[in-house]
């Protein structure tokens, strides 16, 4: 009988649990939330930010941050540490 296991990234999750995300990120979480949901209703995405009293370009750049990076961090990480990550992710 042969055995497989799972990838590795699933045992590497779950020996590191996410971060807490900070009370900053959570809050942009639930505006992202609300914006994405008044889209959904119709609205431009300048009258959604409108609505929202949030420019449209800092929604977008916590959207990427969101999507590319740690939500809970700074949100910066140096090219060569993402490199990193990846390879020990990959391996």
């Amino acid at each position: 009988m042969r055995v497989f296991g799972l990838p590795r990234v699933f045992y590497h999750m779950a020996r590191h649990p996410p971060p807490q995300l900070s009370h900053q990120a959570q809050e942009r979480l639930r505006w992202l939330s609300a914006w994405e949901a008044l889209l959904k209703q119709g609205l431009t995405t300048g009258e959604a930010s409108e609505a929202l009293g949030i420019s449209r370009a800092s929604l977008y750049r916590w959207r990427a941050r969101l999507k590319t990076q740690d939500p809970g961090g700074s949100g910066r990480q140096e090219p060569e540490a993402q490199e990193q990550e990846k390879a020990y992710l990959e391996s």
